[in-house]
């Protein structure tokens, strides 16, 4: 698996971030492909220096767009992640990842056996 971290900036609102994590299939915007990615691999969300949550990759659509993600913030988007189901919530506080912004594929970050898990 080449399952990655996608990481929101700790200044986003966590009333964004919960909101992202209550839709159901899905997709997240990216500002760049994963290119390692493959469907069945998982896609973690970072926030604030923890793993919080994550879903399983369905597909990944290349696009080049402006996606508003919430009021006054705009990205450039290079991908978009689709998921299928919901996202499942870390079942204890994750390992903290700190020292980078974007996206990091888990196994460089010694998280590869987050894959393996069961987070219920």
């Amino acid at each position: 698996m080449t399952s990655f971290v996608r990481t929101i900036q700790q200044s986003e609102p966590e009333s964004w971030v919960e909101d992202i994590l209550s839709r159901r299939d899905d997709a997240v915007p990216m500002p760049m492909r994963p290119g390692k990615a493959q469907p069945g691999d998982y896609v973690y969300i970072l926030y604030r220096g923890e793993i919080v949550a994550r879903a399983e990759v369905a597909d990944i659509e290349p696009v080049d767009t402006i996606i508003a993600l919430h009021e006054g913030c705009d990205m450039r988007a290079k991908a978009l992640v689709h998921y299928r189901g919901g996202w499942q919530r870390a079942p204890e506080p994750a390992p903290k990842a700190k020292g980078f912004q974007g996206i990091r594929y888990v196994d460089r970050l010694g998280l590869a056996h987050l894959d393996a898990e069961d987070w219920g």
